[in-house]
């Protein structure tokens, strides 16, 4: 991959209120402008979260935040950088003596960062891959421990999360490979702004229901209906959508065979081509005409995946 392509995972964000008896309807996360407040204070250092590991501290942190808007109607965006700094580590350290086992302490710190974009119109979020800072799901636990300080600290009951949309229509494929779907299991979230046809009927019926966090387990030793339209199928495409919490597990028979197959935490990505350097830069193009059209070019890019995924639902 050239050195100056932007290459994202691609996440959805989602909305996850307090289940307290006691907590505020008054206070949910509702709007654009609660999301936009909520990332502007978790991008300074009061809210930077530390962490431990057996030889190191690390400080996992968000800065730089930038809203920027397209070159066409298409929406706005939002920039933060995320990233981990290394401001000690044990082990083997120099000294004039020799070489001693020690702490050896950095000022300012090395650090590892990753450029986030947030799509505010559909709620998808851009995430610059970085193999070395997410080799393993550390970084999502700090990502989402600093955007829930940030929202309790506003006095929100709600918090902000982002989830896998799975890749090469993963979800959908496993549903539609079993000759007989037997059980499945999803945790679904409510969509925010994207709402497509096959889930638009539960979408309805669970915000008529009043229901924002659906834990489902249907099981049926003779088979669910898997047709469209019909809740199996709908609570499928609405996780592949990455309105969802966690992993989707199904069971059933494929070729006579009894089948598990536990999938949806692995994420789309893609590539824009000759932009990175300018994504780093956009604190200082965003409201230029320039800053506007790299803009343009990522969200394009980011519905270019969701037209593919969105096909997903027609197999």
């Amino acid at each position: 991959m050239p050195a100056n392509d932007y290459e994202f995972d691609l996440y959805r964000l989602n909305i996850r209120d307090d289940s307290s008896l006691f907590a505020s309807n008054n206070n949910r996360i509702r709007s654009d402008e609660s999301i936009k407040q909520i990332l502007s204070a978790a991008s300074t250092h009061e809210f930077d979260h530390e962490r431990r590991e057996r030889t190191r501290r690390y400080i996992w942190f968000f800065r730089d935040y930038v809203e920027s808007s397209s070159s066409t109607a298409r929406g706005d965006a939002l920039y933060l950088v995320f990233g981990r700094s290394t401001p000690e580590h044990i082990g083997k350290i120099l000294t004039d003596d020799g070489v001693a086992e020690g702490v050896s302490t950095s000022f300012p710190p090395p650090a590892i960062d990753s450029v986030i974009v947030f799509d505010l119109k559909r709620h998808l979020v851009a995430v610059q891959h970085n193999s070395e800072m997410m080799l393993s799901k550390t970084w999502l636990k700090s990502f989402h421990q600093i955007l829930a300080k940030a929202s309790h600290n506003l006095g929100y009951t709600s918090t902000l999360t982002i989830e896998p949309v799975p890749s090469n229509h993963d979800i959908l494929r496993a549903f539609h490979s079993f000759d007989k779907l037997t059980q499945l299991k999803v945790h679904l979230l409510i969509p925010n702004p994207d709402i497509t046809r096959p889930i638009k009927r539960l979408f309805e019926e669970l915000r008529t229901g009043g229901i924002r966090d659906y834990v489902q387990d249907m099981k049926n030793p003779n088979g669910l209906n898997k047709a469209e339209g019909e809740l199996p199928h709908a609570s499928a495409s609405m996780a592949q959508a990455g309105y969802k919490r966690g992993d989707v597990t199904m069971r059933g028979v494929i070729d006579g065979e009894s089948v598990k197959k536990v999938t949806g935490n692995r994420p789309a990505s893609a590539i824009v081509p000759e932009v990175k350097d300018y994504v780093r830069g956009m604190r200082d193009i965003a409201k230029t005409k320039e800053g506007k059209e790299i803009t343009t070019k990522i969200l394009a890019v980011i519905d270019t995946i969701e037209t593919n995924e969105r096909d997903s639902d027609e197999m």
